[in-house]
């Protein structure tokens, strides 16, 4: 063939060259785009839908933050099935004639919350009696209210994966007084929460710290 032969060869090299480099720039381009993605999907909110429509979104576990909005209140026994998912609540000893007042007295998990806070009203559940000595009998003195105008309301956040994460970072930083595990000790890494809609006596932001 000759000349005309090793040209053809040469051509045929350089083409196998050309396209060796763009498969591996292809090859390249494509890891890097997994890798953002992925870096992008840890960081993006999920959006998580219960009951009557109320949200919650839950950011990536990489960067350890939570974001929780709640729906309520409600008194307990009287939620009327809104409240039948997976995730967090807040039980208060609520007063209608002066919601201000109000206090928060413990929080929780629950796979469903609404059977889980009826069943604290169960006699045999020693958690009603942290709830009334510490949402009635415990403030005779400091604030002008009989037995008798203090009920127990609630509210819910739905969070799926991590509750008992997220519901050791609001014990440990928010400390209610019937609580009893987490509040002294947070034995997770430093965890960020924030919390929207019916957050009465919830800080809206706040980060809990690893300890034991």
């Amino acid at each position: 063939m000759g000349a005309f032969g090793d040209i053809r060869r040469t051509r045929q090299a350089g083409w196998q060259v050309r396209v060796f480099f763009l498969w591996t720039a292809a090859l390249e381009s494509k890891k890097a785009s997994s890798a953002a993605n992925f870096h992008i999907g840890m960081h993006m909110s999920m959006t998580e839908r219960c009951g009557d429509g109320w949200t919650s979104q839950v950011t990536g576990k990489a960067n350890m933050s939570y974001s929780l909005n709640f729906d309520g209140y409600w008194k307990i026994g009287e939620a009327g099935g809104k409240a039948v998912c997976p995730g967090i609540y807040c039980i208060y000893a609520w007063s209608p004639i002066d919601v201000p007042s109000s206090r928060l007295l413990y929080i929780g998990e629950a796979e469903n919350i609404e059977t889980r806070v009826e069943e604290h009203m169960d006699p045999s559940n020693d958690t009603i009696l942290r709830l009334i000595y510490h949402g009635i009998l415990e403030n005779r003195e400091r604030e002008p209210f009989k037995d008798g105008d203090r009920e127990f309301y609630f509210n819910a956040a739905k969070i799926k994966k991590d509750r008992k994460r997220v519901e050791a970072a609001m014990i440990n930083y928010h400390k209610p007084p019937a609580n009893e595990q987490y509040v002294e000790e947070f034995p997770f890494e430093d965890t960020e929460v924030s919390v929207s809609g019916k957050i009465h006596r919830l800080d809206s932001e706040f980060i809990a710290y690893q300890r034991s």
